[in-house]
């Protein structure tokens, strides 16, 4: 039997669109700026990070959206492979983010 991917392309599709989105939220204004500066008295360099507490906050979501995509497409490509084996339906069945070493 195939192994039929269109739930995963299709969650796929819908993470790279939620990456689009972020990459034009961020297109204008990035989410830190880092800073570089040498102190004058001890001549030590003195580095910084400034983040855009805004475009973090209005970023996250989609930032979310489109991780929970792809781990929703992978899950669906484990289901995928386990159908075209022959295996019955499973609601657990997911994606192996750890391999946990079972003896």
């Amino acid at each position: 039997m195939p192994v039929d991917l269109a739930d995963a392309k299709a969650l796929l599709a819908r993470a790279r669109r939620h990456y689009h989105e972020f990459e034009r939220l961020i297109a204008f204004d990035h989410l830190w700026h880092v800073s570089e500066r040498q102190d004058p008295k001890s001549s030590e360099w003195v580095y910084g990070i400034a983040l855009n507490k805004l475009r973090l906050v209005a970023a996250g979501p989609v930032i979310a959206d489109c991780a929970n995509n792809i781990a929703s497409a992978l899950d669906h490509v484990a289901a995928a492979i386990a159908k075209a084996q022959g295996h019955a339906r499973r609601d657990n069945l997911y994606f192996p983010w750890g391999l946990k070493r079972e003896l």
